[in-house]
């Protein structure tokens, strides 16, 4: 399934500085243990209501990563090729189109059935009571995603090519997790979803890797309180064909290179980088901080080389633009150092066979 998440274009103009390469190691060790914490604090210490970082504290989204991290030998060629790409598909911060809205409701929402347009009887069974407002509408642009979070029952639906019809609502595809705030940031079967019933879960999700949408999010409550504390979700026009990178679950990529960057992998800023002497908006040195302590996860494939952040309909106002410095992306994404990004050791893998039924 090929996902598309289209930015506006831009072309940039790039210094190359090249990262040194560290000695390799062995795949898996990126790979972490679950845990079963059900919150994270935020270093800026702002006090945060059902609203992420979400997914389990051990999940690869919200654990920093280490400056030893081993990189991968071929990290300098891989950032080479993704400058490559930012020069000429140009660099995006997907908010209003071709993002991710998410709804946040409570225990006394309504439930609707949520038709699937796709032979997957085990996922439709998830879809049969979601509690979904009347009011909801999918993001802008060809995706139409969507995803909604109820705190109360601790579960996440998610959507693609969703849309209402005369019968309802409809979604080409998507998931639906339990347990989220225990979830490794994945689709996993765990909890009330262990059976042979749920035996694919691992093929559900919205997005081409079957990384949940919200992985990676930044989200506006985050950006107020000053600090994003997780690992960014990066799409790519371009990436590796025939591996994948844990923790991606599947991929679409088509570039045959060996040195093209598989879906799913981790880069990292330079932890060796002084982010305070570099000139840049104040809201691209959060990204930039968030990417060099907790790192970028290629979570799709892309128009542009592209972060999100949530969509803003169901905040009822849009404040990326007070929370951006009134910045356009095409006016603080140039400035992001991506230079100085690494690309660490991944756990590669073959695209797996897709299960029956």
């Amino acid at each position: 399934m090929r996902i598309f998440t289209l930015s506006a274009l831009l072309i940039a103009s790039i210094t190359l500085v090249m990262p040194a390469a560290s000695a390799p190691a062995r795949p898996g060790t990126q790979r972490l243990a679950l845990d079963r914490a059900r919150t994270i604090a935020p270093e800026g210490g702002c006090k945060r209501v059902g609203r992420g970082p979400f997914f389990s504290s051990a999940s690869p989204w919200n654990t920093a990563t280490a400056a030893s991290a081993p990189l991968d030998p071929s990290s300098p060629a891989m950032i080479t090729g993704l400058l490559g790409q930012v020069r000429q598909y140009g660099t995006g911060f997907n908010t209003t189109s071709w993002s991710v809205p998410i709804y946040t409701v409570a225990a006394s929402q309504t439930a609707v059935r949520v038709t699937l347009d796709n032979p997957n009887r085990y996922l439709q069974q998830a879809w049969e009571a979601v509690p979904l407002p009347p009011t909801a509408r999918p993001a802008a642009g060809t995706d139409r995603q969507l995803v909604v979070w109820q705190p109360a029952t601790d579960t996440m639906w998610e959507f693609w090519h969703m849309e209402i019809r005369a019968d309802g609502w409809h979604a080409e595809y998507g998931g639906r997790i339990v347990e989220a705030s225990e979830n490794p940031g994945y689709y996993v079967t765990i909890g009330n979803e262990t059976g042979a019933g749920f035996a694919e879960q691992s093929w559900w999700g919205a997005t081409a890797t079957g990384l949940p949408l919200a992985a990676g999010l930044v989200t506006a409550e985050e950006v107020r309180c000053g600090s994003i504390d997780h690992a960014l979700a990066l799409a790519l026009p371009r990436t590796r064909q025939g591996q994948i990178a844990w923790p991606a679950q599947r991929g679409d990529g088509k570039d045959p290179s060996a040195t093209a960057i598989p879906e799913g992998t981790r880069l990292r800023l330079d932890p060796s980088l002084d982010l305070a002497t570099l000139n840049m908006p104040p809201f691209t040195r959060m990204l930039a901080r968030a990417a060099q302590r907790y790192g970028l996860i290629v979570r799709d494939g892309a128009g542009s080389v592209a972060l999100y952040g949530e969509d803003p309909t169901p905040l009822g106002a849009d404040p990326w633009p007070s929370l951006t410095g009134n910045l356009k992306p095409w006016q603080f994404m140039p400035s992001f150092p991506w230079s100085r990004l690494q690309v660490l050791r991944p756990d590669l893998r073959a695209y797996p066979a897709r299960p029956a039924g």
